[in-house]
């Protein structure tokens, strides 16, 4: 195994970097499709260059297209991601198609010190990244979510935690929802996990590989809920007021897509609450659990019912 990615490296170096010297490779690990690496390289003149490889999964090679073209265009107008190389679908180095970014000193922080200001700077970072929404669509290489059920949610479980049956109950008669608003350059999964942080500022955000084009409050619901079971509800609120500062959108929706959000949440952890939060310790935060993931996602759950119930009554 060591010898095969030996030489794996020792090709990608001849390939992107010529005259040039592995010194050393690391695995980061990588998302749900994803595998990824840190490759450290002696220049021919002397110089050390650190970038990172990221390898598609099986079967999955059009996720490094998107997540390329995303960072293309992301860091050409200036927002905090690593910026992209290039691209290689040819096999010659690794069986698996692969993207080329630059390395981007920082880490993922799930225990800020002030979790406001940090909730303010993704609000503020997504609403850019959704900006370039038009710009993207130009591309034309982005899909838009799934509009069949199904599709987009499973078949669904019978934990009682997650009210399944509730939740469907309401969004299945309104699937698709409408898309009230401008189409945006969706992440697809911005939450804690994929942003790196250095000084208490947003470094970068990465792993782009479900990005896709469509309503904003897709997006802002999956934050909204990660936020708010991992930092807590005001830093939830703090992330979407930070966000409307920046680029005012239709929220009549919203509740709905926070709905959406718990069923997404719900598919991903399934019924092992208690591996889930375990993931967490290693950064510190043993006091997530699965008592305070579900109480914390309840609560969630019920705020947006509330809003859904509202609405109804105002007509």
């Amino acid at each position: 195994m060591g010898e095969h990615w030996l030489s794996a490296y020792s090709r990608w170096v001849e390939t992107w970097v010529p005259g040039g010297r592995l010194r050393r490779w690391e695995a980061l690990g990588g998302g749900l499709s994803a595998q990824t690496s840190r490759v450290e390289v002696e220049t021919a003149d002397g110089e050390l260059e650190t970038r990172v490889v990221r390898r598609a999964g099986r079967g999955l090679p059009h996720t490094v297209q998107v997540e390329f073209e995303c960072l293309r265009l992301a860091w050409g107008r200036g927002l905090a991601v690593p910026q992209p190389y290039g691209v290689d679908f040819s096999g010659r180095v690794f069986s698996e198609a692969y993207g080329v970014t630059a390395y981007v000193a920082g880490r993922v922080e799930f225990d800020p010190v002030d979790r406001l200001a940090y909730a303010r700077q993704m609000g503020e970072q997504l609403a850019n990244i959704h900006a370039l929404g038009r710009e993207a669509a130009a591309l034309g290489f982005l899909e838009r979510p799934p509009t069949d059920f199904e599709a987009a949610f499973g078949v669904g479980q019978h934990d009682p935690f997650w009210q399944e049956e509730r939740l469907r109950a309401v969004l299945r008669p309104v699937w698709p929802l409408p898309a009230v608003n401008p189409d945006a350059l969706l992440h697809g999964d911005y939450w804690p996990g994929n942003l790196l942080w250095r000084d208490g500022q947003l470094a970068a955000v990465v792993d782009w590989e479900d990005a896709v084009l469509g309503d904003p409050l897709l997006d802002a619901g999956i934050s909204r809920l990660d936020l708010a079971w991992i930092l807590g509800w005001e830093a939830a609120q703090a992330f979407w007021d930070a966000y409307r500062a920046v680029r005012p959108v239709d929220e009549g929706w919203l509740p709905y897509w926070d709905l959406a959000a718990a069923l997404r949440l719900a598919r991903l952890a399934g019924d092992d609450l208690a591996g889930w939060a375990a993931f967490f310790e290693p950064y510190g935060r043993g006091d997530i659990t699965a008592d305070t993931i579900q109480r914390e996602v309840q609560q969630f759950i019920e705020r947006a019912l509330a809003a859904i119930a509202a609405q109804e009554a105002q007509g």
